[in-house]
């Protein structure tokens, strides 16, 4: 109505794993000790998130210091799967992961080092990418390992997936999203 153009993500939802820097809100990365942190400026993906008009629903459980495939944080309670609450959401960004599948946010940010966005997405039931390394910025995250870690999205389905790595990256994903992959050659 006003006449701006709109931004990819214009009034999509988002959460953030706990470990990611989001300005004036707190970053615990999982641990008392930086109960306390409040960052004074964002991650530069979340920033570019924002330029997206994405709007920030709030951080999400993990792992102590992501150091861990469970989600199970003796600080701030274990996150438990959406599908059945006897079992874990696995981790470390399984609170990323447990908010998609249950529709609390449209997409969510993680980081990925041994594999915390590929095994919360197996366990939850959703999808998520561990893009290669140095694709997307890891710039304003806590890591474990600078040569490792990466930082990638989570959502419900292929095509949101496609449309935050649009975002992410400005490159285009959406155009590779088929229905039908008859006839479809894959090769090494």
């Amino acid at each position: 109505m006003t006449g701006n153009e709109l931004g990819k993500l214009f009034g999509t939802p988002l959460s953030y794993k706990d470990n990611i820097q989001t300005m004036d809100i707190r970053t615990t990365n999982g641990s008392l000790i930086d109960q306390n942190y409040v960052p004074s400026k964002n991650a530069k993906d979340v920033s570019k998130l924002g330029k997206e008009d994405a709007i920030t629903l709030g951080k999400t459980n993990m792992h102590e210091y992501a150091f861990g495939i469970t989600t199970t944080n003796e600080h701030y309670g274990a996150v438990k799967n959406p599908w059945d609450t006897e079992y874990i959401s696995g981790g470390s960004s399984g609170g990323s992961a447990a908010s998609v599948a249950t529709n609390q946010t449209i997409a969510s940010l993680g980081t990925d080092t041994g594999g915390s966005i590929r095994i919360p997405v197996a366990a939850c039931g959703i999808v998520g990418l561990n893009p290669t390394n140095g694709k997307i910025s890891t710039k304003g995250i806590a890591g474990i390992s600078w040569t490792l870690d990466n930082l990638g999205p989570l959502a419900a389905n292929m095509s949101d997936l496609a449309i935050m790595m649009e975002a992410l990256t400005d490159n285009l994903y959406s155009e590779y999203c088929i229905d039908d992959i008859r006839g479809l050659r894959i090769g090494v």
